[in-house]
């Protein structure tokens, strides 16, 4: 059993004068990779958001001294990526431990970012991060070659190598709920905003994005194929966020909520009928909605959609790669108007 410890850099302050109205979210990502090394590799986890929870270098430094971890995995997208570079120079400085680094920025920009920062970082992740740390680890453990795992740049030979890619998980049920025990979650908080309910939880009920928009970073991670948890495990992870935490308030992370419509009717008619009383929010396309299933997410407990639609000159949109036309735009915003059901619009699709 290894000793695992999974740091989420800051970024509020990135907002400026701005930071009060910004949200402070648990770190899904991290939290499905530790529940995933627990379930399967039954090894020792600790996970830290030390934005959220007042955490000072200082307190993160005494936390690597007495965890005294195997790996430590680090987080990251672009705006903060050199806070992850100060973690892992900080995590090399108080413990002998591999330091292991993913998310966006370093999914798109690997073979760069490991020949620049190799002083601080032992190797990368592309991509989806579950199985691939858990055999990390398992490799780590076993002083094993890496040459076998796929999805991963690290350097051998002090030559940056690069495996072979990693394809996407499809059986996302069998991927445990984030683990939110490790964190308390009373600490986070939605963007100002967004806010509704002080009891709110992220949740993320599928993963990859069929779009092609010229701008969005999603498909680097998590690829361009639409995969689902099942409605029976979304209603069960809502079910347990209500139960073990009192959750008021969803802020629904995926992409495009809203792309399989016979999925999306199974979750609402679920909250509806087990009366789950949830306010909700989500991102959709305004290609993926109609009139009947905004009705029904409203009547689900969904308060507010953002629509990514960019923006009302149809050249513009078509050098972005939005399949989305100025018209069809408008008519989804009418429409979500009109039930009473708010909208905003964002630079997402």
């Amino acid at each position: 059993m290894a000793k695992i410890l999974l740091l989420s850099p800051p970024y509020i302050e990135l907002y400026g004068s701005l930071k009060k109205a910004a949200g402070r979210y648990f770190p899904l990502g991290l939290g499905y990779i530790a529940s995933y090394l627990r379930t399967y590799g039954h090894h020792n986890v600790e996970m830290y958001e030390p934005e959220a929870q007042g955490l000072s270098y200082n307190d993160i430094a005494a936390i690597i001294k007495r965890f005294m971890p195997d790996v430590i995995g680090i987080t990251c997208s672009t705006p903060n990526f050199l806070r992850a570079v100060e973690l892992a120079r900080l995590c090399k400085k108080y413990a002998d431990a591999k330091v292991v680094i993913g998310g966006v920025h370093v999914s798109a920009l690997p073979e760069f970012i490991m020949e620049e920062y190799s002083d601080c970082i032992d190797c990368i992740v592309i991509g989806e991060g579950e199985k691939i740390m858990l055999e990390l680890v398992n490799a780590y453990q076993n002083n094993a070659a890496l040459n076998d795992i796929k999805g991963i740049v690290y350097k051998r030979d002090n030559q940056v190598v690069r495996n072979e890619n990693r394809p996407y998980m499809e059986d996302l049920d069998a991927i445990p709920f984030p683990a939110r025990d490790l964190i308390p979650q009373d600490i986070f908080a939605p963007n100002m905003h967004n806010a509704r309910y002080r009891k709110c939880s992220t949740i993320l009920t599928s993963r990859g994005c069929p779009f092609n928009c010229s701008f969005c970073a999603a498909r680097i991670v998590s690829g361009k194929k639409y995969r689902m948890h099942s409605a029976e495990y979304v209603l069960e992870e809502m079910q347990m966020l209500k139960k073990k935490y009192e959750v008021r308030q969803l802020i629904i992370t995926d992409d495009t909520f809203t792309l399989n419509h016979a999925r999306l009717e199974k979750i609402c008619k679920g909250m509806i009928d087990k009366k789950f009383g949830l306010a909700w929010f989500c991102f959709s396309q305004v290609t993926t909605v109609d009139k009947d299933i905004l009705a029904l997410m409203k009547k689900a407990g969904c308060y507010s959609i953002g629509f990514g639609i960019e923006s009302a000159d149809e050249a513009i949109l078509q050098k972005m790669g939005k399949p989305i036309a100025p018209e069809k735009a408008k008519e989804a915003v009418m429409t979500a108007n009109s039930l009473g059901t708010h909208y905003k619009i964002l630079a997402r699709s």
